[in-house]
């Protein structure tokens, strides 16, 4: 459960976890992608920010602020350009936002030379399975 959720420049949105913050922390590592499901918000239009998104930064204990990278979701990111920062949007949330599993990665290997060099003979994608 979230206490405060805020937009910020880079482009991150910063997450004030309630509860224990050991287990946050403990549960919780940088690196790790979270579904975030229900993050519906707005004033005049409501706007579906629900996805996954990467930890970039978790504090040290007993710390309960999680920080996830938004820059893979575009429309996410012109949504915050449009905003003054630090923005609380909080207090739009139109559902109440939760985490879920990861649903894991599409990797896509595709040869495009015959290249010796391995960087050179093949392109590797990796997405978030949405």
């Amino acid at each position: 459960m979230y206490s405060d959720i805020t937009l910020s420049t880079g482009p991150i949105l910063d997450l004030n976890l309630s509860g224990n913050p050991y287990v946050i922390n403990n549960s919780i590592n940088v690196g790790d992608t979270l579904c975030v499901n229900n993050l519906y918000f707005g004033t005049s239009s409501v706007y579906d920010f629900s996805g996954q998104y990467t930890v970039q930064s978790v504090p040290a204990s007993p710390a309960k602020t999680i920080i996830l990278d938004i820059s893979t979701n575009q429309s996410f990111v012109n949504y915050g350009a449009s905003a003054s920062f630090p923005y609380d949007i909080s207090g739009q949330l139109s559902n109440t936002p939760y985490f879920s599993l990861n649903k894991g990665k599409k990797i896509k290997i595709t040869r495009v030379s015959n290249s010796t060099v391995l960087k050179e003979r093949y392109t590797i994608n990796v997405e978030d399975i949405r």
